[in-house]
């Protein structure tokens, strides 16, 4: 999954434990974000998620459905194959209910299934998370209001529809018809090191000292 969004060979499962244990040990607080319903996920890949945010000792975890935001190689990617099922920007938040887009490997309630069930695995029913919780509420003077926000949490639904955005003067805004003509690939501008060239009359008083 790393390899799939580019990040193979620079981050590793090893180096986020390694840099959790490392600021830990400093006594910063370590916070673990993570993504279900990936454009490369699978049922397996999604276990392996659950199993090692499970394991990792953060301070504070969330999980989040993967939402292809314009402008991204995933939605590109997601528009040139037609996938996109709703160009409703409104709804394009990473705690929606809503089916967006077409996933090629599973179907959009497999990936909230797998959502409910990382925050059950990993926050609910993870005996470490709440003893570091604990812990850290006592250490802090946040206790109480970390049991008051847990309480929140558990009572909440994982994902919603709700939408409570409002703007000023919609109805004086130009329509767009995205399904007819989506939003078009971006251009990503690409940073590489390259060696600065030296002036000539630079090149040669160095060689004179």
């Amino acid at each position: 999954m790393l390899k799939a969004f580019g990040k193979g060979g620079r981050a590793t499962v090893e180096q986020a434990r390694k840099a959790v244990k490392m600021a830990r040990k400093a006594g910063i607080d370590a916070n673990g974000y993570f993504m279900v319903g990936l454009s490369a996920d699978t049922k397996e890949t999604m276990q392996d998620t659950i199993d090692f945010a499970r394991t990792i000792p953060v301070d504070m975890i969330k999980c989040s459905i993967s939402i292809a935001f314009p402008g991204t190689a995933m939605f590109d990617n997601y528009v040139k194959k037609g996938l996109i099922r709703s160009f409703d920007w409104d709804e394009y938040m990473i705690y929606t209910a809503k089916d967006l887009f077409a996933h090629e490997n599973l179907t959009f309630q497999e990936i909230q299934a797998y959502m409910k069930k990382f925050f059950f695995k990993c926050i609910l029913f993870n005996p470490g998370f709440v003893i570091r919780r604990i812990i850290r509420g006592i250490r802090t003077g946040e206790f109480f209001w970390d049991l008051y926000y847990a309480i929140k949490f558990y009572s909440l639904p994982t994902t919603s529809n709700e939408n409570k955005i409002k703007y000023y003067k919609r109805k004086d805004w130009p329509e767009y018809n995205f399904n007819k003509t989506p939003p078009v690939p971006s251009s990503y501008q690409i940073a590489r090191k390259t060696q600065p060239k030296l002036k000539k009359e630079n090149v040669e008083l160095a060689n004179f000292s």
